[in-house]
Parts: structure tokens; C-alpha cells; sequence
């Protein structure tokens, strides 16, 4: 089998509040393969589930306030060698 069990399963969920919005980002890894020289993983991400609309502000002279990213999806596979 070339993926083998799942040995790692690891979950984060953020949740920016405000006064004004709810963004909540998601997160969920795995570690699909552990081999004494090669290791596989595979992390999904979603961003701002909720596809509020917000400004940020750094606080900072050299910034301006920014706008944040809409709702995003983004997936990786890694393959690493030792």
C-alpha cells in the first residue's frame, strides 16, 4: 500500500472576533507516510468560512489599513526526504 495508515491527524480552528465581524479559518493535516528516510503529509486550509468582508489596521505609521482576503481553499502535499 502506498499511502499506508494514517498515523497523525491534527485540527486547528481560528476564530477572529471583532466588533463588527466573525472570520473563522480551518485547518487539518495528516501524516500519511513515516518511513525511516521519506515522510508524506498532506494539510488542508480554508480561510474566512464565513466571506466576511473586513478591514485591519497594523497601527502603524508606515501601513495603511488593509482589506482582507475573501474565502479561500488551499491544499498541499509534502514528500519529505531525510
Amino acid at each position: 500500500m502506498v499511502f499506508g495508515n494514517l498515523f497523525k491527524v491534527i485540527a486547528i480552528a481560528a476564530i477572529l472576533l471583532s466588533s463588527s465581524s466573525t472570520i473563522l479559518d480551518f485547518s487539518v493535516g495528516a501524516d500519511l507516510m513515516q518511513k525511516e528516510r521519506v515522510s508524506m503529509n498532506l494539510q488542508f486550509d480554508a480561510q474566512n468560512l464565513t466571506n466576511e468582508l473586513f478591514l485591519y489596521n497594523f497601527e502603524s505609521v508606515f501601513s495603511n489599513t488593509h482589506v482582507g482576503y475573501p474565502r479561500l481553499f488551499s491544499g498541499k502535499l509534502s514528500l519529505r526526504f531525510k
